[in-house]
Formats: structure tokens, sequence, C-alpha cells
């Protein structure tokens, strides 16, 4: 069994559609999706409530905004599966990468990261350029931390038996959880799987300067982790 972890903050216009391609797209009949909410308000929850009924599916409403990464890790410590995979709300990434995460979990790996630097994998050819400029250039920034090729992805699949030994470790900052467990866990055998990401379904981004400020204080932070 896998768990899908879907951290969201007002998506209630993307989050059913992407609920609904899981449905459809998702092969494995052994799995859970569980939601970790953050909006202040109830109308994520409530749109997507159709998806919970009569289902093991889990819904966590936090009705505060703590963090993408706060929300992954919570969502992590409630997972039954011996998988976690990691996706976001907005329809960014295609429930089709949950198949092919499926399809090479094994021993010799306990990262799967969903990559768009890898061969194979893509951006859409829409997306911002100054996002586009800022992603490359925060995964150059960390190259000496990490091998992989788009250590900043918010689509991953990560060994539960791993994260509950190491989860210790982790002092979650901002919105890119995946990095810290990379550097943490000190993962040397994580494995990329091209990742097409795409366009948000509705909406718009939530990332605010803010949050990426966070981001560099935390990427310093881990720098210090490696030298300390």
């Amino acid at each position: 069994m896998f768990s899908i972890i879907i951290p969201v903050y007002r998506e209630s216009e993307s989050l059913p559609l992407l609920l609904q391609e899981i449905k459809d797209v998702v092969e494995a009949k052994d799995y859970e999706v569980i939601v970790v909410d953050d909006s202040e308000d109830d109308i994520t929850k409530i749109n997507s409530a159709p998806f919970f009924v009569n289902s093991s599916w889990q819904y966590l409403h936090r009705e505060k905004r703590l963090g993408l990464s706060s929300a992954v890790i919570d969502g992590f410590n409630i997972a039954k599966g011996d998988w976690l995979i990691c996706m976001d709300g907005d329809g960014s990434h295609s429930p089709e990468m949950i198949n092919r995460f499926a399809e090479n979990l094994n021993e010799l790996n306990s990262v799967l990261v969903g990559s768009r630097y890898t061969e194979g994998g893509s951006l859409d050819s829409d997306w911002a350029w100054l996002r586009q400029v800022i992603s490359k250039s925060f995964c150059l920034f960390v190259r000496p931390l990490t091998a992989v090729t788009d250590p900043m992805s918010g689509c991953f699949a990560l060994k539960k038996s791993l994260f509950n030994q190491k989860k210790s470790l982790l002092s979650p900052m901002g919105y890119k959880i995946l990095l810290e467990i990379l550097v943490k866990f000190k993962v040397n055998n994580a494995r990329e799987i091209p990742l097409d990401f795409r366009l948000r379904f509705k909406g718009n981004s939530k990332i605010t300067l803010k949050i990426m400020l966070e981001s560099v204080v935390h990427l310093f932070k881990l720098y210090k982790f490696v030298i300390s």
C-alpha cells in the first residue's frame, strides 16, 4: 500500500479536479489519499467532501497556515502506506506520476523524485519565465548539497520506514521539504523519474515574497547543517 499526501491552501477549484483525476488515472487498487488543508475557511473542504464520503481517504484541516513543509510532515505522520507520495494540490503534477512511482518502488531506492530537469522531464512552455529562472537558480544554488537535479520538486516518493527513522531531524520551513529530506536523511540512492510539469488547474500561485525569503533562510540553515 502507498499513501498520497496532498498539501493545499485555498485550492477549492483545483483540488476536486485533481482528486477526480486521481480516481480516474491511478492504476493501483491499494492506496489512500491524505489532504492536509491550511485554508482559513471551509470552502476547499466542502468542495472536496464527496471524495471522502464512505472512503478510507483522510482530510486534515489545520485551520491555520502553518506552511507546506509542515503540512507534508503531518500527512506523512498519519499515513498508513509503506511508501509516501507527495504531490501539489493545484494540478501541476499529473496523477500519472503516481503510476510511474508505483512502477519503480523497490529496495534499491529510498526516495524517488519527480524531476523536471532529468532526461525526459519537461516544463510547460507557458510557465512564467520568472518562475523558471527562480526554480533553476535555486537548483543551481543547492548543487553542492545533493546530486539530484531537481531537489526543489514537490513531487516525490519516500519510504515510510526511512521517514519514521529520521523524522526527528526535520525542522520544516518554507515549502521545499524534499531538499531537507535529501540533505538531513543523507539520501545517496535517490532515483529521478521524469516529470512533465504542467500549469495549475485554477487560481493563482500561493508563493509570496515571505515564503521565498523563508526558503532562502532554510537553504542557509541546510548548508550550516552539512558544514557542522
